[in-house]
């Protein structure tokens, strides 16, 4: 059996894995993370691991898995016989952007918008040019929902705001409003991205606040959403 494991800024991940297929999954918040959290089960003959958190988280579980001589990878940012990276910065990929991309393309065989919903979010596109090999061409970074909130409750001295499910304009109260232009600012972000392609490019979201954005998607991409709550896994499981 082979252990993915997703170190992100706020929690890590992990999906146990038998011939491609998961059949357990946990996770714990970045703060309460110890090795010993994770499986040690004797039939697990590899580990791979996606960080995009401190270095040494990475390599504390790579120590713990090689003290029982199982073989650990890091995955970084290079080309995959499935997709090229066309990225110019590729040593500053995050590498949850480079498996997210992957995992699209083994999805959706076709190009692809990709949306990715958590401290930040990002909006990166997986290009198929008739029979050449498709590539990962790059995209955009903006704040997530909470970090954008946060950016603002704290340079501002009156807003105090939480987001809350009342989305629309003009907004009536201090919350609404908040709640609205930063789910606005995203929407329109996704909005003139989706113009530079056909209508019949797909989008896939994921990540932690994908169901909030999914839910108050603009109708005119709301449809070609596809939400995939473990897509950076399946950019994993190519690996394999």
């Amino acid at each position: 059996m082979n252990l993915l494991i997703d170190i992100g800024n706020s929690s890590v991940k992990w999906r146990l894995v038998n011939n491609k297929k998961i059949i357990i999954n946990n996770q714990c918040f970045i703060k309460d993370f110890e090795c010993k959290n994770l499986p040690s089960d004797s039939t697990i003959t590899a580990v791979l691991i996606a960080n995009v958190n401190h270095a040494s988280y990475a390599q504390s579980i790579h120590a713990w898995y090689q003290k029982q001589s199982v073989v650990v990878d890091i995955l970084s940012q290079k080309s995959h016989p499935n997709l090229i990276n066309n990225y110019q910065e590729k040593e500053r990929l995050g590498i949850d952007r480079w498996l997210n991309a992957l995992g699209a393309w083994n999805h959706f065989q076709q190009s692809v918008f990709v949306i990715s919903a958590g401290t930040a979010i990002t909006i990166d596109f997986v290009e198929q040019r008739d029979n050449d090999t498709p590539a990962y061409q790059g995209g955009m970074i903006l704040p997530g929902l909470t970090t954008a909130l946060g950016a603002l409750n704290q340079s501002t001295a009156n807003v105090n705001a939480s987001m809350n499910a009342d989305i629309s304009f003009p907004a009536k109260t201090t919350n609404a409003s908040v709640s609205t232009g930063i789910t606005y600012a995203v929407m329109g972000a996704v909005n003139l991205v989706c113009r530079t392609q056909p209508a019949s490019v797909p989008l896939v979201i994921t990540g932690g606040d994908a169901d909030w954005l999914l839910s108050h998607a603009d109708p005119a991409w709301q449809s070609r959403l596809t939400a995939q709550k473990d897509l950076i896994f399946e950019g994993m499981l190519a690996y394999l």
